[in-house]
């Protein structure tokens, strides 16, 4: 405990005596070499020194082991300034020094490219240096250390020069292919001071590339200072050669003006392009957008094609056939195109047909071709990525223009369809499909033929709607065939909303009166309304009627098969809102009981295209009364009987008299 205390004690008495001192970081830089060349690709050495001095220490036993800690510059950056300097850096910058001490030189290498056009001359570059140095205070009678950020900007100086003889070297452009034969532009210019005479560039190769001996040097003749003169070279490249930059050597031969024969060597990179034997150079892709449709319906995806451009950059081959394939299972190439013959450099368009129920999207595919070498061997291409882009909207808009129909009717459904694509389509087909029992298609199919782009075309279906049918919204579906582009039998389907309406079309019952008693023919009439929206022509109304209940003068047989009979009667042409009287004369069975009994009355009637139309059945009651006790048929027959009566009474007394 006694040495804790004091080592505090001897601390605050350091820190007292130390409170007033400071740092001054002062660095020395020097090049190490400070020559450079126009276009050149070397190193710059610095050398870095820290001169740190303190003021106002006071030195002794207890505080000379702070010296080290307070002139220490910590985690030093150094950053070469090529903003202005006739090169450009290329390593790391700024470098990362670390911790210098006082006293303590460092090297920092840059590494960097010259200007080819630097002129000759000094340049003066800054030298930016970051640190953190070490402070101490005391902060309520208490030690605290603190570390505060510093910098400083030295200068050096760089030398431009230019050599005697020299040149630089620029790989311009450069066709080289694994397994091909290809050529080589390079530049050469002249960085030297002096001119040079009878210059002659010669390439030296190693594999994997191989000269050709009619294009292996170039005579460039007379060259004068910053002079640039171009040299091709033709070389082959070895079969598996990689993607990637090897070695060649330039040897260059020249006189001086004087006649002296000189010779310089350069090595330049490169650049070899590994390829397959055939390349994609274009792919074009049309892919209408698919419409999911109800499980069960025999209805294909959609149908498009994709359009492949592929040229061959290797040996010619013969029976030559192409294969895509799709990742998505969703989509399939329907066909494989059989190429043939497929010389060298030639481009062939392949089409492909593809069946698709993938939604809109982006999708890879993978070309293969099979084909026979110049041997007769059957070889395989490397797989080669086909992007097909599935579209996001229809080609065609499909409108409904009537898309209303009633239950229990036959109506048109009138679409309008529009070319919504950039180019004309031909031999447009269409096919009407409906997922739903209750609506039949009873003209599924339409013929357009040809489309211009932005032109639009109006058709009709008819649709026949069962008595069964719901009201609401329904969905069919249209399937559209074309050519576009010359290519046949593209598929493309759009969904079309119906709704089935029940009561538009419909028949009001405003009253009915019957006079029926049991074993006699009487009469009903019923007075009917049109409630719906158009025009009903050449209506009839049926009346069906069921035992003990016949239309006059038929059999009462006829009602022992439980099916009920039907009365007709014509009432032309029925406007909206308009009323109609119907009169029928209806046969009661003698043993009919007293009381009510159901009949069913519709209207069937005639649209504005003559098509026949049934409107849903009322159900309504007819009574039957009991015989009265005088009827007019008896009021008839007594009066008739009592004077007959009366003067049979009268003769009768006579006789008696005369008796």
């Amino acid at each position: 405990m006694r040495k804790v205390m004091l080592a505090a004690l001897l601390l605050t008495f350091v820190l007292i005596h130390t409170s007033s001192a400071s740092t001054d970081f002062t660095f020395h830089v020097a090049l190490q070499n400070s020559a450079i060349h126009p276009g050149e690709e070397t190193v710059l050495t610095l050398l870095i020194e820290n001169d740190a001095k303190l003021s106002g220490f006071v030195v002794n036993e207890n505080t000379s082991s702070l010296i080290p800690l307070l002139t220490t510059a910590k985690n030093l950056r150094v950053e070469l300034d090529d903003s202005n300097a006739p090169f450009e850096v290329k390593s790391a910058n700024p470098y990362m020094v670390g911790d210098l001490p006082s006293g303590i030189v460092a090297r920092v290498a840059f590494s960097i490219r010259v200007d080819e056009n630097a002129s000759s001359g000094d340049y003066t570059v800054p030298v930016r240096l970051k640190f953190s140095k070490v402070t101490y205070s005391l902060v309520n009678g208490a030690p605290a250390i603190s570390y505060e950020d510093d910098s400083d900007v030295e200068y050096v100086h760089v030398s431009v020069e230019r050599k005697d003889y020299d040149f630089s070297i620029s790989v311009k452009n450069s066709e080289l292919i694994s397994g091909r034969e290809g050529y080589v532009k390079i530049e050469i210019t002249n960085t030297g001071s002096n001119s040079v005479e009878n210059c002659v560039v010669m390439l030296n190769t190693t594999p994997p590339f191989k000269p050709n001996p009619s294009g292996l040097s170039a005579y460039l003749g007379h060259l004068s200072p910053t002079e640039r003169k171009n040299a091709t070279f033709k070389l082959f490249v070895m079969d598996g050669a990689m993607n990637q930059s090897y070695p060649v050597t330039l040897v260059i031969r020249f006189e001086t003006s004087s006649g002296i024969p000189r010779l310089i060597t350069k090595t330049v990179g490169l650049k070899v392009e590994r390829v397959d034997h055939f390349r994609v150079v274009d792919v074009k892709s049309f892919l209408p957008a698919y419409v999911p449709v109800p499980s069960g319906m025999e209805i294909p995806g959609v149908r498009g094609y994709v359009s492949v451009r592929v040229e061959n950059r290797g040996e010619n081959v013969s029976d030559a056939v192409a294969y895509l394939k799709f990742e998505n299972r969703l989509m399939r190439a329907e066909n494989s195109p059989y190429i043939g013959q497929f010389s060298s450099g030639e481009v062939k368009e392949l089409l492909f047909y593809v069946s698709s129920s993938a939604p809109s999207g982006r999708y890879r595919g993978t070309l293969e071709i099979r084909y026979k070498n110049e041997l007769g061997d059957v070889e395989v291409s490397e797989p080669l990525t086909v992007e097909v882009i599935a579209g996001s909207q229809q080609p065609l808009l499909t409108e409904p223009v009537v898309r209303s129909i009633d239950v229990g009717s036959v109506d048109s459904l009138k679409l309008n369809i529009r070319n919504e694509m950039g180019v004309r389509v031909e031999n447009l087909r269409l096919v009407l499909v409906s997922p739903e029992r209750t609506i039949t298609p009873l003209s599924s199919t339409a013929y357009i033929g040809s489309l211009r782009s932005g032109e639009s075309r109006e058709v009709a279906f008819r649709l026949s709607v069962s008595d069964q049918a719901a009201a609401g919204n329904r969905s069919l579906y249209l399937l559209e065939r074309y050519s576009v582009d010359g290519v046949e039998n593209l598929i493309s389907i759009s969904e079309i909303p119906v709704e089935i309406r029940s009561g538009e079309r419909a028949i009001q019952l405003v009253s009915i009166k019957s006079d029926l008693v049991p074993d006699e023919t009487g009469s009903v009439e019923l007075v009917i309304v049109n409630s719906g929206n158009r025009t009903m022509h050449d209506a009839v109304l049926e009346l069906d009627l069921s035992p003990p209940l016949h239309p006059a003068g038929s059999s009462s047989l006829m009602g022992l098969s439980g099916k009920p009979q039907p009365s007709y009667y014509y009432l032309g042409t029925l406007k909206p809102g308009m009323k109609a009287v119907a009169r029928f004369r209806v046969d009661v069975d003698k043993d009919a009981g007293m009381g009510e009994y159901p009949v069913s009355l519709r209207v069937r009637y005639s649209d504005e295209e003559g098509y026949t139309h049934l409107t849903s059945p009322i159900t309504a009651s007819l009574r039957v009364v009991e015989r009265p006790l005088l009827t007019p048929l008896t009021i008839a027959i007594l009066a008739a009987i009592v004077p007959a009566l009366a003067l049979s009474a009268v003769f009768l007394r006579r006789r008696m008299r005369g008796g």
